[in-house]
């Protein structure tokens, strides 16, 4: 068998595997056999036919392909471990270049190839501010709006009330005159009013102050000329003229903050609830700014650092995306279908323009962890594993993502646990490598030795990442959870 290899720009290689013709001589009269005994051949039993009976009951085109298929099988891992390659991915069959002698073109994807470069030279400022008190009265101030009682009223509209409007955006002309067709049109637009410009805001920051003082019944026009940054496109660089009809103002009867409130929003006092709201108000605020820090840090190693990887990987996390995607929406009650509907996009054009961005950006984050992982020598131990992996497990069991009762089998149970286990250890390793990023680019990290940062081990898929015992603890409690959502079925 001789082998030819090709480097594509695509991080991928072109193998060209030529086979002995001896050796397709023998594929062909094992391929008779196989095709004999799916064939019933006058005066033979199947299988018993002589090779030149069945070439000729049977066609000599036959027999080739399936000899090639069989061939094919065969040569194509041979190919690799003669070549000494490890595919990132399955290979596929580019072409039969010729059958005299038979050889085969096969195009295979290779590994991912990383070179971060200088990274432990990168230094950014980790200055994450905690929330202030007043950014905790704002949320308990939002809290007690939740608990607020609405009554219609027919007064002049005050900051805080709630609005129900028709609103109308017409074009105008330099010369002051307007086009009948309006721009947008909201007819029963419901929206708070506010005294200060709210960035959230429909049509434009600062709208809703526009209403303070009006009247249900009343009307009013608001000149106004938008950015050509503006959410919408139809809107966007033009002057217009805003037409506003309030139909029903309805104002906020908030609950005093006290203890009696406290309670209502599952705390025993107003200090309770202070240091709940401020304990989670930091947590969220921490998330943020780490996913934003994380995000800067991982840019600027990419920026230095050489990736290479094959086209394959890419398609693979577009699934992965898209996956993602359709359970996020499924657990709002909406399909995908007409999420996209509603984007105005086909599923082609919406996978290139956001679908396939943030799965490159995903793929090539992670090949930059992993790699990171590797150098830094990333450990954990198994308190740490079984601890990440608890925690999941609730997660899941919280949020409904996985159904317990269905889990039945010891195999299906045993299965989750395994896939479970692996993302604690992704989500594991991922924590450590992030932590130790964090050290590194605030300088707070020391040098590391050169020889032990190249001898780190390497977490790979497929391998076991956790004892048996982890994996035995996952299935018991599956079954454990299944148990207990047939009582509760059996009790309902």
């Amino acid at each position: 068998m001789k082998i030819e290899q090709q480097l594509r720009d695509d991080h991928q290689v072109t193998l060209t595997v030529e086979v002995e013709p001896e050796r397709f001589e023998s594929a062909k009269r094992r391929a008779a056999r196989k095709l004999s005994r799916k064939t019933k051949i006058p005066g033979f039993r199947p299988g018993k036919a002589p090779y030149d009976v069945i070439r000729s009951f049977l066609g000599e085109g036959a027999i080739v392909e399936e000899a090639v298929e069989i061939l094919i099988d065969e040569v194509y891992p041979e190919a690799l471990k003669e070549a000494d390659i490890e595919p990132a991915a399955s290979g596929a069959l580019e072409d039969i270049a010729s059958l005299d002698p038979p050889t085969f073109v096969f195009v295979v994807p290779l590994r991912p190839e990383v070179d971060l470069g200088d990274y432990e030279s990168i230094r950014l400022e980790y200055d994450f501010t905690p929330p202030t008190e007043e950014d905790v009265d704002q949320a308990i101030d939002e809290l007690r709006r939740m608990f607020a009682q609405t009554q219609e009223v027919e007064r002049p509209i005050k900051d805080g009330d709630y609005v129900l409007a028709a609103v109308s955006i017409f074009p105008t002309e330099a010369d002051g005159e307007e086009e009948a067709v309006a721009l947008e049109a909201r007819e029963s637009f419901a929206f708070v009013a506010h005294d200060e410009p709210a960035d959230d805001e429909w049509p434009f920051a600062g709208f809703s102050s526009n209403v303070i003082g009006m009247k249900p019944g009343e009307n009013r026009s608001v000149l106004h000329t938008f950015s050509e940054e503006a959410e919408e496109e139809a809107l966007r660089g033009k002057a217009t003229r805003i037409e506003i009809q309030v139909k029903a103002v309805r104002s906020l009867e908030v609950p005093e903050a006290n203890d009696e409130f406290a309670r209502m929003a599952g705390a025993e006092t107003m200090d309770e609830l202070r240091k709940t709201m401020r304990t989670s108000l930091t947590s969220q605020a921490q998330e943020e700014y780490d996913d934003e820090f994380y995000a800067r840090v991982l840019d600027a190693i990419k920026e230095q650092a050489s990736i290479k990887y094959p086209p394959q990987l890419v398609e693979d996390e577009i699934e992965n995306v898209l996956r993602d995607l359709e359970v996020r929406l499924q657990s709002q009650g909406i399909d995908l279908d007409a999420y996209l509907e509603s984007q105005q996009k086909s599923r082609e054009e919406f996978i290139a323009e956001e679908i396939r961005p943030t799965a490159v950006q995903r793929l090539e984050r992670g090949l930059i962890l992993d790699e990171i992982a590797r150098r830094a020598n990333v450990e954990f131990d198994d308190d740490d594993l079984e601890a990440e992996f608890q925690s999941l497990l609730t997660e899941m069991q919280l949020s409904g993502r996985v159904d317990f009762s269905k889990l039945r089998s010891k195999r299906d149970r045993k299965e989750f646990a395994e896939y479970l286990t692996y993302q604690a250890v992704r989500r594991l390793v991922t924590g450590l490598v992030l932590d130790h990023l964090k050290k590194v680019v605030t300088g707070a990290a020391e040098e590391e030795d050169e020889a032990a940062s190249e001898s780190a081990p390497v977490q790979e898929e497929g391998e076991e990442t956790a004892p048996e015992e982890a994996v035995d603890e996952a299935a018991e409690a599956a079954a454990e959870m299944e148990g207990a959502e047939e009582t509760k079925k059996a009790a309902e």
